[in-house]
């Protein structure tokens, strides 16, 4: 699919550019035919000067309106992707006879990935980054954090867990069946995710309850965004929120909770939120997740938390070298 995409936005840009220069040419026949095709006798030196000054002027606004026509062509096509990609989403949710509502009617289920590498190649390294190879199996209900240094390997590994990246060696399994290109996006399907750069929409996908609209509101005042947003008829009624003080990412993770996934992942959640909201996350929300019967995974730096999982799964230079049960350890063995 990525590469279909690659090759419609190359074909895309050559026709533009193709276009722009083309237009460019034709500007400068006109300019020479002005100064040098036309004979004194037709057109005097001073209204040469009329024309090409004519002529350059409107070259730089053509320009300026081809520049807004390609971003205008791009906001259509991204319209319509987004449309249809809701029309899919509705689909399918009632392809799957889901209410949307909080209620757990989704399966979860045990992931095992086996083998698991994964590897990248720059240019300016020979070397590259490579992830793995390592085992790794996570089990119903389950609190996990992924904890170490920026570029260990967490968030490479999430994707890997997300199906969005696919790994070079073995592959990951769903309660014991393999996840291959025919069930890859099924498997997607299983998870509610929130990236750090995620993007906010106004509505949610999901179908209007009761449960749900008491629920949202409850989280809306719970995170201290009742001045800032109304949600109704299954929309909030701003996501102009200021991204300094955490307040879309409040909000983003208050359009997660309705998808009721049986397998959640946060990236560095709290990494741009007040002491209050990050302790109403690991200490309220996170649980509420488990009692639900949900697996969670957290890209976590926040230490104070650590003894509050299931499991801290430290990374370093693309391996696993700690997976420590938190409960059969202090918080002091945690960060070590």
């Amino acid at each position: 699919m990525s590469t279909k995409v690659r090759h419609k936005m190359i074909k895309g840009m050559a026709f533009y550019t193709l276009a722009d220069y083309w237009g460019n040419f034709l500007f400068y026949i006109a300019i020479w035919a002005v100064l040098f095709a036309l004979s004194e006798q037709t057109m005097t030196t001073q209204v040469k000067i009329g024309y090409v000054l004519l002529i350059l002027y409107l070259m730089g606004f053509l320009a300026s309106l081809m520049s807004a026509l390609l971003g205008l062509g791009r906001g259509v096509v991204a319209l319509r992707n987004i449309g249809e990609m809701k029309q899919s989403l509705t689909k399918a949710e009632s392809d799957n006879g889901r209410d949307g509502c909080f209620a757990s009617d989704s399966t979860p289920g045990v992931i095992e990935l086996r083998g698991i590498q994964h590897a990248y190649h720059h240019n300016q390294d020979d070397q590259g980054f490579v992830l793995g190879p390592f085992d790794l199996t996570f089990q119903l209900s389950e609190l996990i954090f992924f904890i170490g240094g920026n570029g260990s390997g967490k968030t490479t590994l999430a994707l890997i867990l997300l199906g969005l990246y696919t790994p070079g060696h073995s592959g990951g399994y769903l309660n014991g069946e393999l996840i291959t290109d025919i069930n890859r996006d099924a498997y997607r399907q299983q998870f509610a995710v929130v990236f750090s750069d995620a993007f906010l929409f106004e509505s949610l996908f999901a179908h209007e309850c009761s449960e749900l609209q008491e629920r949202v509101e409850e989280l809306i005042s719970k995170l201290r965004l009742t001045c800032k947003v109304k949600f109704e008829n299954n929309r909030f009624s701003s996501i102009d929120l200021s991204q300094w003080r955490g307040q879309q990412k409040r909000l983003v993770l208050l359009s997660a909770y309705p998808d009721n996934r049986p397998f959640y992942l946060f990236d560095e959640w709290g990494a741009d939120q007040e002491p209050l909201f990050k302790n109403i996350f690991y200490t309220e929300l996170l649980p509420e997740f488990k009692l639900q019967g949900k697996t969670v995974f957290v890209i976590t730096h926040d230490d104070h938390y650590y003894h509050l999982a299931d499991r801290c799964i430290r990374f370093e230079s693309g391996q696993v070298i700690n997976q420590c049960l938190v409960k059969a350890y202090d918080e002091n063995e945690v960060l070590a």
